[in-house]
This record gives structure tokens, sequence and C-alpha cells, in this order.
């Protein structure tokens, strides 16, 4: 019985090595793979932070465009369907001028204005092609005609 029970320790202990060179060969490998998926995961977080840069970058050079302030009417082809006079026509909206150099407001030619006052009164430009239009501005005079 002696002799039985030897080898059956024996036996024992011969799978107890295998089970456990099983075990370190399957832990080997396990640490392998997540050596290979740290290096991945490093990659992937790599070429995310340089993606998110550059959207970062273009976002912000979206936004200085779209803020940029560019004059896209100048000396651009206008027309007024009840001009007020032949020093008053509406090429004058377009020329850039936004400020008065005359000592009278008569000497500054720098508006123009309708012949009437009845609604319908219209003035148009033409742009010469398509472009995205943020703002508007339009001023009434300083000087007078505030209504």
């Amino acid at each position: 019985m002696d002799e039985k029970m030897e080898e059956r320790m024996e036996e024992q202990e011969k799978k107890e090595e295998e089970r456990f060179s099983t075990l370190s060969d399957h832990s080997e490998t396990l640490e392998k793979k997540m050596v290979e998926q740290a290096d991945v995961s490093s990659s992937i977080s790599s070429h995310v932070t340089k993606t998110l840069s550059t959207a970062l970058t273009l976002k912000e050079r979206q936004k200085a465009q779209i803020l940029e302030i560019r004059l896209i009417s100048l000396y651009k082809v206008t027309g007024q369907n009840d001009p007020h006079s032949n020093t008053h026509e509406s090429d004058l909206v377009v020329d850039g001028m936004m400020t008065f150099d005359g000592q009278h407001w008569g000497d500054m030619r720098t508006w123009s204005h309708s012949a009437s006052t009845t609604p319908g009164n219209k003035l148009w430009i033409d742009l010469g092609g398509l472009f995205r239009i943020n703002k508007i501005k339009i001023w009434n005079l300083r000087h007078c005609c505030q209504e």
C-alpha cells in the first residue's frame, strides 16, 4: 500500500507541476497580450490627442474667419429705384467711406438716399457671387433724417 500511495502522490505532484507549468505559460501569454494592448492603447491615445489638437486648431481658424470683417460690397454694382439726384447715387453706399471729411453735410458725398419718403424705396447691391453673409450694417445719417 505504501508503494501505491507513493505512486499516487508522485502522479499528483506531476499533475500539479503540469498545471503550474500550464498556468505559468498562460500567465506569460496574458502578460504579453496586456503589454501589446497597452502599446496599442497608447498609440490610439496619441492619435486621438493629435486629431483633437488639429480639430481645435481648425475650429479656431473657422471662428477667426467668421469674425473677420470684410466689406464684400466694396465697389460692386448697385441700383436704386428712386434716386434723389445725380449727387447722391447708389454707388456711394459701396465706396468704403464710413466717415465724413467735408465741413458741411451738403459737401459730403458718402451717402445715398431716395427722392421720396413713400414706402417701396429699394436699394440693391450685386455682389457678383455667392457669399455667406453673417452681418449687414446700415447706418442712418447722423446729421439729419434719423427717422
